[in-house]
């Protein structure tokens, strides 16, 4: 070994022991194995929440509600709501893009529903807004 890998090895051995040195977290997680029955579905992970003291601005998106079948107005059954975070005019919002759901009474299996925006990175919370200040921070630092 020349005495520059050697010194290398060194340091990286002294940094090992130091690290082992080091007290654990503070607060330790534990993982508990779900008990599950044999064909039930694995639940989605849950997201953290927005920050309830962010701006808020609510998007409703609203679909056809005129039942194809029966041509009656549809019943509004529940929404879907989706967050994102934007950037606007130097502030960061959170954006709530509502969804409301309708369904006829003549037939169970017609749910109405508008489709949401197309998103930059599927299934993330990054809004075109917020995209656009992080590219062109990241363009100004280079």
């Amino acid at each position: 070994m020349s005495p520059e890998q050697k010194h290398r090895l060194d340091q990286l051995r002294k940094d090992l022991l130091e690290q082992a040195q080091r007290p654990g977290p503070l607060i330790p997680q534990v993982l508990e194995e779900e008990d599950r029955q044999p064909g039930e579905r694995r639940s989605r992970p849950h997201r953290h929440p927005l920050p309830v003291s962010l701006e808020s601005e609510t998007v409703t998106l609203e679909p056809e509600t005129i039942c194809p079948q029966c041509g009656r107005a549809q019943n509004r059954i529940g929404e879907e709501v989706t967050e994102e975070l934007d950037w606007v005019r130097a502030k960061l919002i959170r954006r709530r893009i509502v969804r409301p759901k309708y369904a006829c009474r003549c037939s169970e299996s017609s749910v109405a529903i508008a489709p949401l925006p197309p998103r930059l990175i599927p299934q993330s919370k990054l809004g075109p807004g917020l995209a656009v200040y992080i590219v062109l921070t990241r363009l100004m630092i280079i």
